[in-house]
């Protein structure tokens, strides 16, 4: 029983008849003797440390989770299931086989982290910070995410990061994307297939993308006058090359979005920030709903930032109009017979 805290530091092996149950407390478990396994039961808060080589089974942990040493994942999930806060960190990054996230008070990264089997959302956002969660391990081991589809109680505030093979998708690959306050998933469907395999890192901002058009745009007759200076994403590639796809964007609980005509928002496209926003690709009605509108595209290539336009006349106002260019003063001299503006 370590509920008065403490750290309990294990050297040797650990088995089923000499361990007993213990209750994990308020107290710390540290490995840090040669090659170990990391004994199934409940934790508060778990330590890995040592020269030698710790491969996990599945566990539970109430408290954090710290990795300064080298951790095998083996087959098991690793759940973190407190009641308070919980932080994933250490000097070393940790590659979880099964990693279920379960606390509605959410999940810090202080290292970047990867799962290879399935990442289950079920309760509680992923903090992220300057890190990134990676989902996969390569082309050929591109991990699950369970529920394929999460919702705005558990998913991923920060960079979240997925694997893709050469080949095309039959159906939306989920980035469960968000801030600490929203939820701004993206999907990405390969139509044909990447020249080159590799990760995909999607992280979504509810700031003001700055750089403003100024000059509306036309989408094949209709035009754009309007953008959304609530949200936009970066998209960025690692090794991936090559292929067309087909993007959502969940453009979820931003201002001026008609209750009518949500389907005729537009995704927008931009080189950086520094870029205007521009066109690219066709456009496809939105689904979902005014208030979580999935905005849609297909035809694209390349990967770069991502905004949300449309126009006011539909009643997408939306939150920034386009800023035309205008005259502020004129002044004219006369040079023989010439006239200078």
């Amino acid at each position: 029983d370590m509920s008065n805290g403490g750290i309990l530091r294990i050297a040797g092996s650990m088995t089923a008849p000499n361990v007993g149950t213990w209750t994990p407390g308020a107290g710390t478990i540290e490995y840090y003797g040669a090659a170990q396994t990391v004994y199934s039961n409940t934790y508060n808060n778990l330590t890995i440390s040592g020269s030698g080589t710790k491969t996990i089974s599945s566990v539970t942990i109430n408290g954090n989770f710290t990795n300064n040493g080298t951790l095998t994942a083996g087959t098991g999930t690793v759940t973190f299931n407190g009641s308070s806060a919980q932080t994933i960190g250490g000097s070393s990054s940790t590659t979880f086989y099964n990693l279920t996230i379960n606390n509605s008070n959410g999940v810090t990264l202080g290292t970047s982290e990867s799962v290879s089997g399935t990442l289950t959302l079920t309760s509680g956002k992923v903090t992220t910070g300057d890190y990134k969660l990676t989902l996969g391990t390569g082309t050929g081991t591109l991990g699950t995410l369970s529920p394929a589809n999460p919702s705005s109680s558990s998913y991923i505030a920060g960079n979240f990061e997925r694997w893709f093979a050469v080949a095309t998708n039959s159906d939306f690959v989920i980035f469960p994307v968000g801030t600490a306050t929203s939820f701004k998933p993206v999907g990405i469907k390969f139509t044909t297939a990447p020249t080159a395999g590799g990760k995909i890192l999607v992280t979504s901002y509810i700031s003001d993308p700055q750089t403003h058009n100024t000059s509306n745009l036309n989408d094949a007759g209709y035009t754009i006058d309007r953008f959304s200076n609530q949200v936009w994403w970066q998209i960025t590639p690692t090794t991936l090359t090559g292929g067309t796809y087909k993007i959502e964007l969940g453009a979820y609980n931003i201002d001026g979005v008609s209750p009518s005509n949500y389907k005729k928002l537009r995704v927008l496209k931009r080189a950086d920030s520094s870029s205007l926003w521009t066109l690219s690709g066709t456009h496809a009605d939105a689904s979902g709903s005014n208030t979580e509108p999935l905005v849609t595209r297909s035809g694209l290539s390349g990967f770069s930032q991502f905004g949300i336009g449309g126009n006011a006349a539909d009643g997408n106002t939306l939150t920034t109009s386009v800023s035309p260019v205008q005259l502020a003063s004129l002044t004219s001299s006369i040079t023989g017979r010439n006239v200078s503006l």
